[in-house]
């Protein structure tokens, strides 16, 4: 699968690694739940994309180790195909669904108050940009345009973020050096 071949070849890309680093930086504090509450409100953008769905379904299976309950807002605009699929599971575990968009100002201001942004939304393909289907607008909007919003919500509302990378950061000679069997 290309995932195997990403972590072939990025041993570094791991998602369980990710997800450990995600805990620690969590359990460290930051964002208001340490002032205010022992619910941790966490907004994860992306959150029916692979990296958002799985990050979301690890964090409530170890939320145990946050000292009391986490209380996750999923945002995303289903945008990529066969993205609503994870929706109907992390509703059943009790993820709070919103749709939205994060380059779009208007789509945060509802959002309740947070103690932490997990930004997993990304216009994460490689070509996104560079030929005749698609355009350098909508990526500049998705990656650039939208982290800039979900830090300004972030000082708003005096919330950690972290900021889950792409593939973006691979060059297009690098991926394109992957050996395919």
């Amino acid at each position: 699968s290309d995932l195997r071949k990403m972590k072939e070849h990025f041993p570094s890309w791991d998602i369980q690694i990710s997800l450990r680093e995600t805990i620690r930086q969590l359990v460290k504090g930051g964002g208001r739940a340490t002032e205010t509450t022992d619910i941790l409100k966490i907004l994860v953008t992306g959150a029916c994309g692979f990296v958002g769905s799985t990050l979301i379904q690890g964090l409530l299976e170890h939320q145990s180790l946050f000292g009391g309950s986490l209380e996750i807002i999923g945002l995303d605009n289903f945008s990529r195909p066969g993205s609503r699929q994870n929706e109907r599971l992390l509703k059943k575990l009790g993820v709070e669904f919103k749709l939205g968009n994060i380059s779009r100002c208007e789509d945060l201001e509802s959002l309740p108050a947070i103690d932490w942004v997990l930004d997993c939304a990304a216009n994460p393909s490689v070509l996104a940009g560079i030929n005749e289907n698609s355009s350098s607008r909508r990526l500049i909007d998705d990656n650039l345009i939208g982290t800039v919003n979900l830090l300004e919500l972030c000082k708003n509302h005096r919330a950690g973020f972290l900021l889950l990378s792409t593939s973006r950061v691979y060059s297009i000679p690098s991926l394109a050096a992957l050996p395919l069997h």
